[in-house]
């Protein structure tokens, strides 16, 4: 069968789905991408320091294969009995590439404080038979996540979560999250392996996943990205959509998407005189924080904005103009990030400076809990 005779049998097939209201499993049609097998090229650089939450045998391999010999995998499921096959599979690639720089960890999928080792040993020794009792566990278990996190803040390159958002219910999934958050290391990011919603109005009583649990929670597709947002992250994107949904429930698809997202937008916002000029082809552009972006317009930004601007997913995007006599930072007002402005060629050239073009509001002076406004 032709390429645009299977698209037209598949596009009838749907919409016979939607149309009626009607189930329909696609997650095992032959040949046909409905599940993410893999994780996208580029996704993992070699000598980052990953950490894989609900991790499948096929991801656990992926992301294995693509940290390097100087990288560090740590993968983390709550289900011990899931862990036997990934080791059985991590263990056929070690005999080929002759390491191995990995670990496989029993942890709740929403908590990577928490070290299950010291629960453990903990109550083997105290165990708990009345509220006392109970109440001197939390205290230690607080205790123990404040001093030694089993999963440091700001230690890790790469979080994935495998179907996570799925497995659990929303308010987990809001706490796995702000957890992926905290480990995160600044410039990291998030990779979200998940089943979107096109639409609302789920049964409550949904289908297994392709690989086994039963689902909790299926996001819409633009309920992820604010989720994402409300965490603190930036650059939210969809590198990969899957081209047929895995399940149709009640005429609703659920199908799979990988989005990222990165760290590092929080902080003070410094006036070193740079500026970006949007590359196009649109018009103009915004960015997660409201910041217009005009195609061919000199855009004053502060210096934590042109460092996020110059790196992914934004550097091809935006071209670098960087001031040839930037403020020492030491010295650098705040940036009012509130009322975008174009950029003075002259502020550039190094012939004005920053202190006489407008720069300089107390929006983005630092907050209590260490954010900024850009």
């Amino acid at each position: 069968m032709s390429t645009s005779k299977a698209a037209m049998l598949q596009a009838a097939v749907l919409k016979i789905a939607s149309q009626s209201g009607s189930g329909l499993d696609l997650a095992q049609v032959s040949g046909q991408k409905a599940v993410v097998e893999k994780l996208p090229e580029g996704t993992i650089k070699e000598g980052e320091r990953v950490l894989v939450v609900g991790a499948t045998e096929s991801i656990a391999f992926s992301a294995a294969s693509q940290i390097g010999a100087e990288g560090f995998l740590l993968l983390l499921e709550e289900e011990k009995e899931k862990l036997t096959p990934i080791r059985e599979s991590l263990g056929t690639l070690e005999a080929q590439i002759g390491y191995a720089n990995w670990a496989l960890e029993v942890t709740e999928l929403d908590d990577y404080q928490t070290n299950s080792a010291y629960l453990a040993d903990y109550l083997s020794e105290h165990p708990v038979q009345e509220a006392a009792g109970y109440r001197d566990l939390q205290e230690a278990l607080r205790e123990q996540r404040e001093q030694a996190p089993f999963v440091a803040s700001e230690s890790i390159d790469v979080v994935i979560l495998d179907t996570v958002t799925n497995r659990l219910k929303h308010d987990r999934v809001r706490a796995a999250i702000a957890e992926a958050f905290r480990v995160l290391r600044r410039g990291g990011r998030v990779v979200l392996l998940s089943l979107l919603a096109d639409e609302s109005g789920l049964p409550l009583d949904l289908p297994a996943l392709p690989n086994g649990p039963r689902m909790q929670n299926v996001p819409l597709e633009t309920e992820i990205v604010a989720l994402l947002d409300e965490a603190g992250f930036y650059g939210m994107r969809y590198p990969w959509r899957a081209e047929l949904p895995t399940q149709v429930v009640q005429g609703i698809e659920l199908r799979s998407f990988v989005v990222q997202a990165y760290k590092g937008k929080q902080g003070v916002c410094l006036d070193q005189g740079h500026a970006v000029m949007y590359r196009g082809p649109w018009k103009e552009v915004l960015d997660d924080d409201g910041h217009r972006y005009v195609r061919g317009e000199r855009v004053a930004v502060c210096e934590k904005t042109y460092g996020i601007l110059m790196r992914e997913p934004y550097q091809d995007q935006l071209i670098g103009l960087p001031c040839y006599q930037p403020v020492p930072l030491g010295q650098a007002p705040l940036f009012d990030c509130n009322t975008p402005q174009l950029r003075d060629p002259h502020v550039t050239k190094g012939k004005k400076s920053v202190f006489e073009q407008g720069s300089g509001g107390d929006c983005c002076a630092p907050s209590t809990d260490g954010g900024g406004c850009c």
